[in-house]
Order: structure tokens, then C-alpha cells, then sequence
């Protein structure tokens, strides 16, 4: 709660600096830690359905806020990995996701629709001229994210952001910025195991004409 409220102040003083008047909140997946690794269920101080519950009213006040703010609210969103609700992914259903019933909420509880592709872990939007893939990145890394994006839409964005691997990562390839996302929470025992460490932040960007700028917003 405490960074989410330090990424509130932060995302509303850029956003201020940079005169911003239209903001696209992308809920890139992973908003819960679901079931798939037993070390997560260990350490986790809730069970599931507590964490969908507080989540969802903790990102609809987090938009509420925003709104507050700045004049034009979009939210996006897409699943993760982590909410599913089976443990062994070769079995997952996409329609079975905790993160579904918080999409819902924040639609319910603001008035305002999350965009969303159906029950699917990617999306294609605009931003003013700039066509942009959003996925929860599972599937690709930054390799790959722009072949894989081509694949699903035939042409190539002009900005792909993921998540999933929780650190950040701001590549050009061949003209499409992939920018890959940081984690509020940081890093979890799975990922220490795999000696894997990163800060908690995430990335705010802005784009101003043909030019863009990337704040990585320590929390």
C-alpha cells in the first residue's frame, strides 16, 4: 500500500511536470500471486481470495485518484500467469484467472471499462498515433516480442510493453520500443532462487511529439 501510494505522488508529479492530460494505466498481469509455485503459497501473508479482494479496491482507489488528477483515464488490462487458477499450466483455462474478477471490479466500482481482448494475455491499442501491444510476456521475451506481436497482428507496433520477468529492460528493434516492466512487489523466494533480484518500480512513459520519455519510478 505504502508504494502504490509512492507511485500515486510520483506518476501525478511527472504527469504535472509534463503537462499530461490523457494516462493509460496498463495492468499488465500478475496482480495476485495465485497458486503455481508452493514456495509463493508459503509466503504469502493471504490466501487468494483475500488478495483479489484488496487488490481490486486498492488499483480502483490507486485510478480514482489518478483521475482526480488528470482528465483522461484509460485502463488496460490483460492476465498474468501468477492468477491463474490452476497450479499446472498445462491445464490452464484461460477463463479460470483471479484477475478477471478484479478487472471487473475496478469496471464496476469507477464506471470505467477496462479494455481488455477478451479473456486473452495481450492486447493492441492506440496511443494518440502510436500503435501499441501490450502483453503480460510469459510467452516472449525481447527477442522475440516484436516476431511475436507481427505474428498476432500483421504489422509491427510501434511500442510493445511486458511484464512477467519483473526488471527492466527498454530495447528499439527495428524501429518498435519493447519496454519491459519492473514488479511493486520486487522479488519473491522463486525468484531468488534463480538468482534473480531486482527493486520494486515501475515504468512511466511519456511521449511528447515523435519524442518519448522513460522515468523508472523507484518505489
Amino acid at each position: 500500500k505504502e508504494r502504490m501510494q509512492t507511485l500515486l505522488n510520483k506518476t501525478i508529479e511527472y504527469c504535472t511536470v509534463h503537462r499530461v492530460d490523457e494516462l493509460f494505466v496498463n495492468l499488465g498481469g500478475d496482480l495476485v500471486s495465485g497458486l503455481i509455485h508452493i514456495s509463493g503459497r508459503v509466503e504469502q501473508e493471504e490466501d487468494v481470495i483475500s488478495q483479489t479482494m484488496q487488490v481490486a479496491e486498492l488499483l480502483s482507489n490507486f485510478i480514482s485518484e489518478l483521475s482526480n488528477k488528470i482528465p483522461n483515464i484509460h485502463v488496460v488490462g490483460v492476465q498474468g500467469n501468477h492468477s491463474r487458477v490452476s497450479a499446472d499450466k498445462k491445464q490452464d483455462f484461460n477463463p479460470e484467472n483471479f484477475e478477471r474478477i478484479v478487472f471487473e471490479y475496478i469496471s464496476n466500482r469507477l464506471g470505467m471499462p477496462v479494455m481488455r481482448n477478451g479473456l486473452e494475455d495481450w492486447i493492441a491499442y492506440s496511443i494518440g498515433d502510436r500503435k501499441v501491444f501490450l502483453e503480460h510476456g510469459d510467452k516472449s521475451n525481447v527477442s522475440n516480442a516484436r516476431e511475436h506481436a507481427i505474428n498476432m497482428l500483421g504489422y509491427a507496433p510501434d511500442d510493445i510493453f511486458v511484464g512477467h520477468m519483473h526488471h527492466m529492460e527498454v530495447v528499439d528493434d527495428c524501429g518498435t520500443d519493447i519496454v519491459m516492466n519492473g514488479s511493486v512487489m520486487g522479488v519473491d523466494a522463486y525468484a531468488m532462487k534463480r538468482r534473480l533480484n531486482a527493486k520494486p518500480y515501475q515504468i512511466l512513459r511519456i511521449y511528447e511529439g515523435d519524442d518519448v520519455c522513460t522515468y523508472k519510478v523507484m518505489l
